[in-house]
């Protein structure tokens, strides 16, 4: 009897593996502060705040890599709730096995199954208010032009993220005036010369 209990929670196990991987597309939302590294246990890139919405694309062991407004990257799972209706379900997954019979309890995958790579990023640039791609952010897709960029930005723009193979023409003053500069490869830090002085810019 026993036997047929491991494998009836075996196959119950493989079989919930794969809704799990599915489930990675939904939703989720941070419970807490949380910073963002550029791989599990890796780089700090920027902060997940508390309440903010993402969606989680893999997880592996401890860590979830997740698309945001700004940088895309990996944070701890247990800063991780998937949104479901108005509850907030914690990620999970685990078979134990009792006098009843397997009991199954399912999230989103907690690493026990192995998890596709993260899917390369959709062409974009993503630019922030500080050097290191820190403070407040904005993205836009390939093909955006502002020959006039939003007030509250202007002058504002410290790093540029690049994404996708996209490359981004900045300039210093509305209307692609006062000198411009083209970067194919992202910048931490967009220099002295160029610091706070962005005023228009295209994304191709």
């Amino acid at each position: 009897m026993l036997n047929n209990k491991l494998t009836i929670a075996a196959v119950a196990a493989v079989a919930l593996a794969g809704s799990t991987a599915a489930a990675l597309a939904a939703p989720a939302v941070a419970t807490g502060n949380v910073n963002l590294r550029n791989a599990p246990g890796g780089a700090k890139i920027g902060v997940l705040y508390a309440g903010e919405q993402v969606n989680v694309k893999t997880c592996q062991g401890s860590w979830c890599f997740v698309q945001r407004p700004g940088p895309d990257g990996w944070v701890s799972k247990n800063y991780l709730a998937i949104k479901q209706g108005k509850k907030q379900v914690p990620f999970n997954f685990g078979v134990t096995i009792g006098p009843d019979g397997p009991q199954v309890s399912i999230g989103v995958g907690n690493g026990q199954f192995p998890f596709p790579h993260p899917p390369a990023a959709a062409p974009r640039a993503c630019f922030f208010e500080h050097i290191n791609y820190g403070g407040a952010s904005f993205c836009e897709n390939l093909g955006t032009s502002e020959t006039i960029i939003d007030p509250a930005w202007n002058d504002r723009i410290s790093s540029v993220k690049l994404y996708g193979g996209a490359k981004v023409r900045v300039c210093r003053d509305i209307n692609f005036a006062g000198g411009c500069s083209v970067w194919v490869s992202s910048k931490t830090n967009v220099g002295g010369a160029w610091n706070d002085v962005i005023s228009s810019y295209k994304v191709y």
